[in-house]
């Protein structure tokens, strides 16, 4: 199964969170950035990435190499949590298309 950092999938989360609201107290152009960032987890979840991370540990001869699992297993005959979690990114991208159309001068606002 392939893997997506869960560092990454954090960071890209918050800032995907942060410019939806500053999007919404500034300017709705910004909005776009958190449109960008949602579709592309959404198409990283649908594509079936689990999110893991990997530990390193040693016992002072041997180091060991252990990966942890956030959303999924590992497996793949099993898709733990990654295609409705893409349904979410995926609905939440589509939100943010609303508030920017909203938003911007297009919009009533």
């Amino acid at each position: 199964m392939p893997i997506f950092d869960a560092g990454l999938f954090v960071i890209l989360n918050g800032l995907a969170i942060f410019f939806t609201f500053i999007g919404m107290k500034t300017y709705g152009f910004i909005h776009i950035i958190a449109i960008v960032i949602f579709m592309a987890m959404a198409i990283v979840m649908f594509a079936g990435y689990d999110v893991a991370y990997q530990v390193d540990t040693t016992d002072g001869t041997t180091w060991f190499n252990t990966t942890k699992y956030v959303i999924g297993s590992g497996s793949e005959t099993e898709a733990l949590g990654s295609q409705w979690l893409g349904f979410v990114y995926f609905l939440v991208g589509i939100l943010n298309i609303y508030l920017f159309i909203k938003e911007t001068p297009f919009g009533t606002k």
